[in-house]
């Protein structure tokens, strides 16, 4: 989809995503975006999981292409996954977006196997 897709209520609408929460934005970005990209770096302190940084980002990238890239890179540069430290690397589709948005508020993000608090 590209932005000349849009309608001018939508075009209208993006101008107004500076002012909208990601909840309000929801509907918009799942129209512009296929996808949604998460690299963790987790430590394991006191038997849980705990999130040292994570990159969240939107693309237009079909989710079996971002899951494709992701093992690539990992075949080319190894797996980091010790047993107090990984990085994790998900594609999940944006459907999923509202649902990364409420485990963001509730202090964690699920990511591969494990939901690393924030």
């Amino acid at each position: 989809m590209t932005l000349y897709s849009l309608t001018k209520c939508e075009m209208h609408e993006m101008s107004s995503l500076a002012k909208m929460s990601l909840k309000e934005a929801l509907p918009l970005l799942a129209k512009l975006y296929e996808s949604i990209g998460v690299k963790s770096m987790i430590l394991l302190k006191d038997n849980e999981w705990t999130n040292v940084v994570s990159v969240v980002f939107l693309t237009r990238r079909k989710v079996e292409d971002l899951s494709n890239e992701n093992r690539v890179l990992e075949e080319r540069l190894g797996k980091i996954d010790y047993d107090n430290f990984k990085i994790v690397v998900q594609a999940r589709p944006i459907s999923e977006f509202h649902n990364v948005i409420t485990e963001l508020e509730n202090g964690y993000l699920n990511v591969g196997e494990h939901a690393p608090n924030y």
